[in-house]
């Protein structure tokens, strides 16, 4: 399981863009972090052009599968979304991987209990 955001694990930087200009002004290295990929497509399409590792958020299994061909890294998405999209990531054996936001270490055990990819601290996106 992965863990973004613990005070205890060394991981990248995960930073918000809401253009491809903005994507210019993140650290070298991280994660760049889009919004609903209906409003975000012309910047996964350029970050899957360019190899730029990126995340998006979504809501449905829809998404996932067009986000997953785009290449992103990561989707975040909710716990309850989560589990339905993590089955058809195992399924089709997806590389990006399902995450989850969560506030507090306690969830970590649940979640692992579920089979989700991972999980990142909320106050840790830029």
């Amino acid at each position: 399981m992965l863990v973004f955001g613990h005070p205890l694990i060394p991981c990248k930087s995960w930073h918000k863009v809401d253009s491809i200009g903005d994507i210019s002004s993140t650290p070298a290295g991280s994660i760049v972090l889009l919004s609903d990929l209906q409003q975000s497509n012309a910047i996964a399409l350029h970050c899957m052009t360019n190899e730029i590792p990126y995340a998006v958020k979504l809501s449905s299994i829809k998404d996932a599968v067009i986000a997953a061909n785009l290449g992103a890294a990561y989707v975040l998405c909710d716990i309850n979304n989560a589990q339905n999209i993590q089955k058809i990531a195992n399924e089709y054996l997806w590389t990006m991987r399902i995450i989850v936001p969560i506030d507090d270490e306690n969830e970590i055990e649940s979640i692992a209990l579920k089979g989700i990819d991972g999980v990142i601290f909320k106050n840790t996106i830029f």
